[in-house]
C-alpha cells in the first residue's frame, strides 16, 4: 500500500514465496519480515522530480532524481 512511483501508484511488486512467509522448525532459513518504499534514496533536491520523463534533461543535474521508481526494499531475517 505505498507508491513505488512518482506519480503516487504503487506498480512494482516484491512475490514472497510462501517458504520465505513461514520459518521451517527444524532449519536455519530466511524468513521475510517487512518491505519498505526508499523515497530517500532516488529523490535529489528539494522534491521528487514531476513529469520527469517529459523533461529529464531540463532539470538540473544536481536536482534530477537518480529514477522514476523509487526502490522497494525487502528485510528477512534468519531464523
Amino acid at each position: 500500500q505505498q507508491a513505488t512511483h512518482m506519480i503516487g501508484k504503487q506498480l512494482d511488486r516484491i512475490l514472497i514465496s510462501s517458504g520465505l512467509q513461514n520459518d521451517h522448525p527444524e532449519k536455519r532459513d530466511l524468513v521475510f519480515k517487512s518491505i519498505r518504499s526508499a523515497k530517500k534514496l532516488v529523490v535529489r533536491g528539494k522534491q521528487a522530480d514531476t513529469e520527469h520523463r517529459d523533461i529529464y534533461y531540463e532539470i538540473s543535474q544536481q536536482e534530477r532524481d537518480v529514477s522514476d521508481h523509487y526502490p522497494l526494499i525487502a528485510t528477512f531475517q534468519t531464523r
